[in-house]
């Protein structure tokens, strides 16, 4: 009998958080409907030596507690499916020793603190999968699926580790990267009436892990945008009036919290990039991909009636994709052979529609048995009303 146990890992706002004496400080029912406010900032202070690769932020009190299930359509369908399907219950662990402590188990939701720096999530997320691998009656590895930011962190693990995997399937991870979510950072963002301010947001490393701060500006950037904006310096997003200003009166706190920001990012989002071992000794890899939704890549800067340059946000481009990210940014750049699952979910929702990810799921396992399943899959399944599935896309693209 085959006994291959699952790990789901959540993206960006994927678990609650809740102080030491069990209070939910993220997200409660009050808090979606905009009845109640929770400060859930991080310290700006950093600690550590040798520069902002090595550098570690300070921590709050708060701890992921659990997957965000108050909106059932993101993680709740297929945590149901996995229970069904195996008779017990997903087990939630945080680190290697919840997994050593309890019996073993078919499924597991690896909670982390999603505001944090990727790279402690992706030490966590290895001590989990290599516990799991341990534990397991066949000894064998665990089938992984990442979604979002926990598809960036699962293939940063496997592309280290790729022993520690049978199989890896990413749901919406933003490997290209984009601005999409600078809107956020700018104006807040959010669930229905619940919004996080930008002084919030700003305060979290994750976020910036989705951006393409490796890249030329003059491709990611809309046209017509001036300056000569350098999105791996503090001082430049400073002098381009892009999340800072000289005039805030804890500005220099600020650019040394931005630029340790910036510098964790790029060394993160370096581990996405290139394979780190032969091609033959990694695991299966499919990706599920949204292409039903309108998805905005950029933003632009311009100066305002004071001269002054700051973001601008009025000419976006809309390009196929899940909402968040786009179709062509969802496959690790990475020599592979991997498989495409197309849905026409919203970014929110890949995991929900539990067919596709289950029919992904079985394909992997037959690829682990050299069969050969196609480059392909189209699920028919879509948000609502949706748009048409447009299946005419650049596969070599993605």
């Amino acid at each position: 009998m085959d006994y291959t146990p699952t790990v789901v890992v959540h993206g960006f706002k994927g678990s609650n958080l809740v102080s030491p004496g069990g209070r939910c400080r993220f997200l409660t029912v009050p808090m979606l409907f905009g009845l109640c406010v929770r400060d859930i900032r991080l310290p700006l202070h950093w600690e550590g030596g040798g520069g902002g690769g090595n550098m570690v932020q300070g921590r709050d009190d708060l701890i992921p507690a659990g997957p965000m299930t108050i909106l059932g359509k993101v993680y709740s369908p297929l945590i149901s499916k996995l229970e069904s399907d195996n008779n017990e219950k997903v087990a939630v662990v945080h680190s290697e020793g919840d997994v050593r402590e309890g019996p073993p188990r078919r499924a597991y939701f690896f909670c982390y603190d999603w505001r944090r720096d990727p790279s402690e999530n992706a030490e966590l997320l290895k001590g989990v999968l290599s516990a799991v691998k341990a534990s397991s009656p066949g000894g064998g590895a665990a089938a992984v699926i990442g979604h979002s930011m926990g598809a960036q962190i699962a293939w940063s693990v496997v592309n280290g580790e790729p022993e520690l995997a049978s199989s890896l399937l990413l749901a919406g991870g933003p490997f290209g990267g984009n601005w999409s979510f600078m809107r956020d950072m700018v104006r807040g963002g959010g669930t229905m009436l619940y919004r996080q301010p930008p002084a919030v947001l700003f305060t979290y490393p994750a976020p910036f892990c989705f951006m393409p701060l490796e890249k030329d500006t003059s491709e990611s950037l809309a046209k017509g945008s001036e300056g000569n904006w350098d999105p791996k310096r503090a001082e430049s997003w400073a002098e381009h009036g892009i999340l800072l200003s000289p005039s805030d009166p804890d500005f220099e706190e600020k650019k040394g919290h931005l630029q340790n920001c910036l510098d964790r990012a790029l060394a993160f989002r370096a581990t996405l990039r290139e394979l780190k071992h032969d091609k033959s000794v990694y695991p299966p890899v499919a990706v599920v991909s949204g292409v039903d939704t309108k998805t905005s890549p950029l933003f632009g800067i311009s100066k305002d009636e004071n001269g002054m340059l700051g973001p601008n946000f009025d000419h976006y481009e809309f390009i196929q994709g899940d909402g968040r990210f786009l179709f062509s940014e969802t496959k690790p750049p990475v020599d592979l052979d991997i498989q495409v699952h197309i849905t026409g979910k919203k970014h929110n929702a890949l995991l929900a529609d539990t067919n596709l990810i289950f029919k992904a799921m079985e394909d992997l396992k037959k690829m682990r048995e050299g069969v050969d399943v196609g480059e392909i899959s189209v699920g028919m399944e879509k948000e609502g009303k949706g748009l048409a599935i447009n299946i005419d896309v650049d596969i070599g693209a993605i």
